[in-house]
């Protein structure tokens, strides 16, 4: 083999390898998207339902919605994950992404149940 093939050789690794990493980054950014969407609606309604019904299970209710739909979402997404073949450490930050994402919904909808409280109770 001729020394101008093996630098094409080298050449065409290095772009494969290259688009194959974007590729695969962006897989990860899709799933994840995807997870983050399903646990929106999962997590969304329910947790605004329980705060407008208002009663004294409520946080209660919430902490087992917030935990059972957390634990859904990451096993499916472990799973998924799992086709990437990636070191542990990226897994567990992506998961650890997962889990702060599904609190702060719960925390959104929770001062925005607080804020129509407040405006009621202007109102009055």
């Amino acid at each position: 083999m001729s020394p101008c093939w093996g630098i094409f050789e080298q050449k065409l690794r290095m772009v494969l390898r290259k688009h194959l990493t974007r590729l695969l980054k962006e897989e990860k950014g899709l799933l994840l998207l995807h997870m983050i969407g399903r646990l929106t609606k999962a997590l969304s309604e329910p947790v605004e339902a329980l705060l407008d019904a208002a009663s004294d299970d409520t946080w209660p209710a919430i902490r087992e919605l917030l935990r059972r739909e957390t634990k859904y979402a990451i096993s499916g997404f472990s799973s998924a994950l799992s086709a990437f073949n990636l070191d542990e450490a990226d897994v567990d930050k992506m998961l650890i992404k997962l889990e702060e994402y599904a609190r702060s919904v719960v925390e959104s909808k929770a001062r925005e149940e607080a804020g129509r409280v407040l405006i009621r109770m202007k109102d009055r």
